[in-house]
């Protein structure tokens, strides 16, 4: 739904990795209060960023005025 307010994708990556920062620039870096088990994934240790990235969804995406009817399909916080 924002893709037709944005006009272009909003997670696309150019490969796998990419694919995983763009989601993280966007919802954050995962941490452990908000999934436990985030360390036990598989490849985890090679793709996570080396700094931690804040939530950013929200200011990116609040101008369009649908980010609350957004978060009912997304689970973010």
């Amino acid at each position: 739904m924002l893709e037709l307010f944005t006009k272009k994708p909003i997670f696309q990556g150019n490969d796998e990795i990419h694919q995983v920062e763009v989601l993280f620039k966007l919802l954050g870096t995962p941490t452990l209060e908000r999934w436990p088990d985030v360390m036990n994934l598989p490849w985890y240790e090679l793709v996570k960023p080396q700094q931690v990235m804040p939530y950013r969804f929200r200011e990116a995406f609040e101008k369009y005025g649908i980010y609350f009817l957004i978060l009912r399909f997304l689970t973010v916080p």
